[in-house]
């Protein structure tokens, strides 16, 4: 199962590359095609029923439109899922609406972390654990910024117009130290 699986992987890092050559797109091809046999002797339709056929016909759409990391939207897709979930009250301003929501998600982990750090709350570290996922109770958290993350301060900043982003904002803690995770190889 877990062979299968690295071959739809393969498949995967020669298919989102920004250029691709055409032993490329035929690897692929030949992965995902393994793939596919492999997992309808896997997967019993009573388990699994998927319809992989129109991958099968990637190569050709690639070697007729170029790699696939051009016109791909999988990456904007995914969050269909996410905007469907959004209460809004259906007639004007989706778009603050969602800013709004998506900025309360993104740092409410941040806030919990910055605002509860008094040791009057450790009783309730388990509750606010559940309130956000990266939720972690920390003394400090030190960024690379030369000034710190302040929610308040980057909230205003959202709100007002005449302020446009700059790309040098203090980033919220959450975003710092950066993992690095270890390459898996098929060796």
């Amino acid at each position: 199962m877990y062979n299968n699986w690295m071959n739809f992987v393969r498949v995967c890092r020669y298919l989102i590359k920004p250029s691709i050559t055409f032993d490329e797109v035929n690897s692929a091809h030949n992965y995902l095609e393994m793939f596919c046999k492999k997992a309808t002797k896997l997967y019993t339709p009573t388990i699994l029923t998927c319809n992989m056929h129109p991958h099968l016909h990637l190569h050709e759409t690639i070697r007729d439109f170029g790699p696939m990391y051009g016109y791909w939207l999988f990456g904007f897709e995914r969050y269909n899922g996410l905007l469907k979930h959004i209460k809004t009250n259906g007639k004007d301003s989706f778009e603050a609406t969602y800013m709004r929501s998506f900025v309360q998600n993104t740092f409410k982990g941040d806030y919990a972390n910055s605002v509860l750090k008094s040791s009057s709350y450790v009783p309730f570290f388990n509750i606010l654990s559940k309130l956000s996922p990266k939720f972690t109770p920390t003394t400090t958290v030190i960024t690379l910024s030369s000034h710190p993350f302040r929610l308040q301060s980057f909230l205003l900043a959202l709100s007002n117009s005449h302020l446009p982003p700059k790309g040098n904002e203090p980033l919220p803690p959450s975003t710092f130290p950066l993992q690095l995770k270890k390459i898996i190889t098929d060796g």
